[in-house]
């Protein structure tokens, strides 16, 4: 993640007083960003779930078809997967594989009609690069001894359970997820402003109740209060997602709630 984007981030947290925690982008997919050549880029959106390139390769990360280059993937049996699962959805409809040229192999993003209309690129397809994943976006509270978790953001039950509406998460049937989502939704719209490109796609996974990265990814975790970032290593399962920071101290960052329980939560930044 380059500075200018850390700083962005670091004001969310403190505009809105959570922490944020983001896995870093595809490290290749930086030199994409806003790209001038023949083809504009855009971040991923969520109906695009094929893999992004992410071995040294001319169009790592970018979206690529690997059946045309396998080559351009760690991991090409999982990049095949989640391909065939791609071109099945309803949602390829809205992209096409370039057949020719330089960016032969690459994924063209064609209909931005789920976009905002500030992002929509003029006239044109786009070529589609990794985007921000965010993990999870905590309320936090200010106490005399610094900031610490809203105990309420515990209680709340599952994102991904009964009171989650999934196909129209702007209206929720449980107003303390609510905020939580509205707060997401903030976070993502002040980030996107700034940065002036959709670079945070969906809400955190923790409000769906699942993490879909693998173990060991590299995260950012941003505290409000002025207080510097931190990097670390995510520990990623569907009930806990564990970080190590960069000080080689390890904490946990979220848990599964269970109906009213609520469970141990533990910041690097709180006392």
């Amino acid at each position: 993640m380059n500075s200018n984007h850390i700083e962005i981030f670091q004001k969310a947290a403190d505009k809105f007083v959570c922490q944020i925690v983001v896995r870093e982008v595809n490290e290749f997919s930086g030199r994409w960003l806003q790209h001038p050549r023949e083809y504009p880029c855009f971040p991923k959106p969520v109906t695009c779930c094929a893999k992004t390139a992410d071995k040294d390769h001319h169009l790592a990360g970018l979206v690529v078809d690997p059946t045309v280059f396998p080559d351009a993937f760690l991991e090409p049996w999982k990049a095949n997967q989640n391909w065939l699962k791609f071109v099945r959805s309803p949602g390829f409809k809205k992209y096409r594989v370039l057949e020719t040229g330089p960016f032969k192999g690459a994924v063209l993003l064609r209909d931005f009609s789920d976009q905002q209309s500030r992002y929509r690129p003029v006239g044109g397809e786009s070529l589609v690069h990794a985007d921000y994943d965010l993990l999870a976006v905590h309320k936090m509270r200010k106490t005399k001894d610094g900031y610490q978790l809203d105990r309420q953001h515990l209680r709340l039950p599952h994102g991904a359970g009964p009171h989650m509406n999934k196909n129209n998460l702007a209206v929720q049937t449980n107003r303390d997820l609510l905020k939580v989502v509205n707060l997401e939704f903030s976070v993502q719209q002040f980030v996107n402003s700034q940065i002036n490109v959709p670079m945070i796609q969906h809400g955190a996974e923790s409000t769906y109740g699942d993490f879909g990265g693998r173990d060991k990814e590299e995260i950012y975790i941003f505290p409000p209060g002025l207080v510097k970032h931190q990097m670390g290593r995510s520990f990623c399962s569907n009930n806990y997602l564990n970080a190590v920071n960069d000080e080689g101290e390890s904490f946990v960052l979220w848990k599964v709630r269970n109906q009213d329980e609520v469970v141990s939560y533990r910041s690097p930044h709180s006392s």
